[in-house]
């Protein structure tokens, strides 16, 4: 994980911890939201099935109650409740309850006070209704629900005690109120359930934010302390590689001087072999603590580049030129075409170019069978700058490995890995050099069939030319 993708990820978690309280406060207000639309629903059918059943209990309702009812008061109860569950009134909830209010003052004064109606028929239902609307707007809690409940159910038993109902007023009004506290006890258990559920719902969510802070934090923590050791570690191979240096370089002089007899003859010859050996393999250790030492100072952004004109065409040139030695050793042919007239040139560090390209090619020389072949090519690059690319026959890579071979220190396991040895560091440092020269290094490999690795270059910032004339090919 990237720092930039911890930060974001801790960036999320604290919106979280900010937001959490108002999305759970939200939700709640939105069920309650949807609970009164439900709520106000239930109690309209509940007046509709009063009224029919109350129409169907009185022998003769005159027609002016009849269009009353039926006409103008259950159509707008209808239409109020259709308009709320679409959620019409989100913004404006106490519309639908005010104009029922409206609606059953003015029922109750058509039918007290112009008709002469008993105040029995429309005491129930009324108080009802009003106490049932009153509970859906403000949704109290379950105790005072049922409070509100044992309210009704006591008021509607004193009036009937105090007034001599006849059975069909009594069934119908007895069907309104039981009907209204099963909706208010009811409703309000339900609702309450849900309210529940949700600050359960907070509490694992508060639980899970904890436990999700504790694993930033301790990933923080780890990475902090795995940038720190790799930061150690780099810092510990450059100096244990510049301490190496010195006396390297005191090793090859001196096995150099004694190889070259430049004090005088060495009797027995044999011994001036050995000091070629020594030599020899003094040079080849000192390549290995110079590529640590670039690999040290690229991962501490510590390595630097000249940037000058660089021919790469007669960097090419000097790179297979290195290579065609061990080559031969290998029984492996490198193609490499005369070159052609012009130039390829970036501006460039000529020496960090050169080796990156040595790498390459040393590469495919490595990994090819006996008899193989390694082409080498270089061409202007569509995109701008020049693309080098090596090309092999050898043992391929697989696909799941490929990107093994471009981290330092990582070599894939095989028989050639064993037998040419090495840090592993080659391609590393190639996609480096190609890197700080505006470019990359892919690799396209398939096991057993061989490998080509390609370098883009277009120059240190970037800056590309060509020089007059075609590019030169390997």
């Amino acid at each position: 994980m990237t720092m930039t993708s911890e930060a974001a990820d801790r960036e999320f978690v604290g919106s979280m911890h900010v937001h959490d309280h108002g999305v759970f406060a939200a939700l709640r207000d939105r069920t309650r939201s949807v609970a009164r639309g439900i709520f106000f629903c239930a109690a309209i059918f509940i007046y509709i099935t009063y009224a029919v059943l109350d129409t169907m209990a009185v022998e003769s309702m005159p027609f002016n109650l009849l269009v009353l009812r039926f006409g103008i008061v259950i159509p707008i109860l209808t239409v109020l409740a259709a308009a709320y569950a679409l959620g019409r009134f989100r913004e404006r909830e106490y519309l639908p309850y005010l104009a029922c209010l409206l609606v059953a003052v003015g029922s109750i004064y058509y039918v007290y006070v112009l008709h002469g109606k008993t105040l029995t028929r429309i005491v129930p239902c009324t108080v009802a209704s009003f106490a049932v609307l009153a509970w859906i707007f403000y949704l109290p809690s379950l105790r005072r629900s049922v409070v509100l409940g044992g309210v009704l159910v006591a008021a509607f038993v004193a009036f009937c005690l105090a007034h001599s109902l006849r059975p069909d007023i009594l069934g119908t009004n007895l069907y309104v109120v039981g009907l209204s506290c099963a909706l208010l006890i009811g409703g309000t258990f339900f609702l309450t359930e849900m309210e529940r559920n949700q600050d359960m719902l907070r509490d694992r969510f508060q639980d899970l934010s904890d436990v999700v802070d504790h694993l930033q934090e301790r990933t923080a923590s780890l990475h902090a302390e795995a940038k720190q050791a790799e930061k150690a570690k780099t810092a510990f191979l450059a100096v244990v590689s510049h301490e190496l240096r010195t006396p390297l370089n005191a090793i090859l002089g001196f096995s150099d001087i004694i190889a070259k007899e430049m004090m005088g003859r060495i009797s027995p010859a044999a011994y001036r072999d050995y000091a070629r050996y020594i030599r020899d393999s003094g040079q080849r250790l000192l390549a290995l603590v110079n590529d640590i030492i670039d690999v040290a100072q690229a991962e501490l952004d510590d390595i630097a580049f000249e940037a000058e004109p660089v021919d790469l065409a007669d960097t090419v040139a000097a790179a297979v030129a290195h290579c065609e030695g061990p080559a031969r050793e290998a029984q492996v042919t490198i193609l490499s075409p005369d070159r052609r007239h012009g130039a390829a040139v970036i501006r460039g560090d000529a020496a960090r170019l050169r080796q990156a390209m040595t790498n390459v090619v040393d590469n495919a020389v490595k990994f090819s069978y006996p008899g193989g072949t390694v082409a080498v090519d270089l061409r202007p690059d569509p995109d701008g700058g020049f693309l080098f690319s090596v090309s092999d026959n050898g043992i391929g890579i697989a696909p799941e490995d490929i990107r093994r071979v471009r981290r330092p220190f990582d070599q894939v396991e095989s028989a050639f890995a064993r037998v040419n040895g090495g840090l592993g560091l080659g391609l590393t440092l190639s996609g480096i050099v190609a890197t700080a020269h505006g470019g990359d290094l892919e690799i396209e490999s398939e096991e057993g069939e061989g490998t080509v690795v390609v370098l883009s270059l277009r120059g240190i910032d970037a800056e590309v030319r060509k020089a007059e004339g075609a590019a030169g090919r390997y």
